[in-house]
């Protein structure tokens, strides 16, 4: 996530990927550059399906991208700076206090109630953050972890069709 956490995905003969691009060039580097372009989108949709929704704002701010070339390319999946929150939703946080607008809204949304109920409901959850916090919902870590295979697949495929060429 950008400025926040970094889960790393190793895919199965990625070094050797890289090592072989570095010697073979521009048919290895395009290959290279698919399987990455396959992994950070399939990274992108997982975390988009995983990441909790209520208003629509994190799953939306969830954004991807390739940087570099070569042997030193990098797929980045993250959230933007429109969901600053967003690194908080994925690992969870201390206890705190938590503002109370947000949670009227989610309290309607959710819950459909409105004017005193919402209110004592919201509350409620107030204090059970400034309590005991909140449950991260790792949905970035579940994203790399479902499809750890899938990117394997992509690198294999890829490293398969440069060396046959």
């Amino acid at each position: 996530m950008a400025d926040g956490i970094t889960y790393e995905v190793h895919p199965a003969g990625f070094e050797d990927f890289q090592a072989y691009c570095d010697r073979w060039g521009t048919i290895a580097d395009a290959e290279l550059r698919h399987a990455m372009r396959q992994s950070v989108n399939a990274l992108h949709r997982e975390a988009v399906k995983n990441a909790p929704n209520n208003t629509g704002n994190l799953r939306g701010a969830i954004f991807s991208r390739i940087e570099g070339m070569g042997s030193d390319i990098r797929g980045v999946v993250a959230v933007g700076p429109a969901a600053p929150y967003g690194i908080c939703v994925e690992t969870g946080t201390k206890p705190h206090w938590m503002p109370i607008a947000p949670l009227l809204r989610w309290v309607h949304k959710r819950m459909g109630l409105d004017g005193s109920h919402m209110w004592a409901v919201a509350k409620v959850i107030q204090k059970k953050i400034a309590e005991r916090g909140t449950e991260g919902q790792f949905f970035f870590q579940r994203a790399a972890d479902s499809e750890q295979g899938r990117i394997d697949g992509f690198f294999k495929a890829a490293m398969d069709r440069a060396m046959a060429q």
